[in-house]
């Protein structure tokens, strides 16, 4: 190794064995990274085969509220179905898990489980000084959610530049058990209104409101459900979405502090998480589009049923 560093030297052609590019003493003072993700992955493979040897299919139970295309209970099928669930259940899978799925219930409700541990985890829940006090969060989000304001579709405005767009502007949302929003509101409540509901239903109720006028705007924190419930509603035409001028929010899978195996779940599927190869916004692409179809198979059955109840019979 020092005949390959210094040859060039000795022969004149450099000063010092750095100047010369294809010397070995570049590698030797910056060693090469390239395999340390590989190393890294591999490490936590092992660390899961031990892991999941110690399982042995034990039940979790996690808790959920209707949050299409999330997680909701679809009442025509009968199923259990989101981007959400699909992805923590094959998560769960690979680490030897059964799911009891809790729900559906009232976000206080579900919050209050969580807090005193008579739900083991969650799924989508951002991070703020309230929550961190019951919850583990995972070290890396499950997605980000970019809040937005609806707004008719005769409303002026275009886009959001401040909070001095919408001074005076009476605002619809889902309750929050931390009265935490988003800083774009939490900074300027002296110039807004929030009005708050609880129920499974809230954004159809606000929708509703909006459209004759109750309120100026509703306000969510992710533009998935919108897209969901305004489909399912047919008024996509009379309704505008306007993100809010701040950066999209990290949402996570949970864990229960309170809950007796709340830690060791956290660890667990903490190790899985950062290798997890499952594509996120892929999934809420395929269950909008597999509402959509059944939307479309709905309407067509209904219509074909009017058609025979109007069509007179030969006698």
């Amino acid at each position: 190794m020092v005949y390959v560093d210094l040859n060039m030297v000795r022969a004149g052609v450099v000063a010092h064995s750095s100047e010369w590019k294809w010397s070995g003493f570049h590698e030797v003072q910056n060693p090469k990274t390239r395999y340390r993700p590989m190393i890294k992955k591999i490490f936590i493979i092992l660390i899961l085969i031990l892991l999941s040897s110690n399982i042995h299919s034990e039940t979790i139970k996690i808790g959920y509220f209707q949050l299409p295309p999330l997680q909701y209970f679809d009442n025509d099928t009968q199923t259990l179905r989101g981007a959400t669930l699909t992805y923590f259940k094959e998560m769960a899978a690979q680490l030897d898990y059964e799911v009891e799925w809790i729900g559906p219930m009232p976000l206080l409700r579900y919050s209050g489980m969580l807090e005193k541990g008579k739900l083991d985890g969650a799924l989508g829940f951002h991070k703020n000084k309230i929550t961190e006090t019951f919850l583990h969060f995972l070290d890396e989000p499950l997605y980000y959610a970019q809040p937005i304001l609806i707004v008719r579709k005769d409303n002026p405005l275009t886009e959001l530049h401040s909070i001095d767009d919408i001074v005076g502007y009476k605002i619809g949302t889902v309750v929050s058990l931390s009265g935490i929003y988003t800083p774009f509101f939490d900074n300027h409540r002296d110039k807004i209104t929030l009005e708050t509901l609880g129920s499974d239903t809230w954004l159809e109720q606000n929708f509703n409101k909006l459209l004759i006028l109750r309120i100026d705007a509703i306000f969510d924190r992710q533009p998935y459900s919108v897209q969901f419930v305004a489909t399912k509603m047919h008024i996509q035409d009379q309704i505008k979405v306007l993100p809010l001028p701040e950066p999209a929010t990290p949402m996570y899978i949970v864990f229960s502090k309170s809950s007796q195996q709340g830690k060791k779940y956290y660890t667990h599927f903490n190790a899985i998480n950062s290798i997890f190869n499952l594509n996120y916004e892929e999934l809420i692409k395929q269950e909008l589009q597999w509402y959509k179809e059944k939307q479309n198979s709905l309407n067509m059955r209904q219509r074909l049923e009017k058609n025979k109840q109007t069509t007179p019979h030969s006698p």
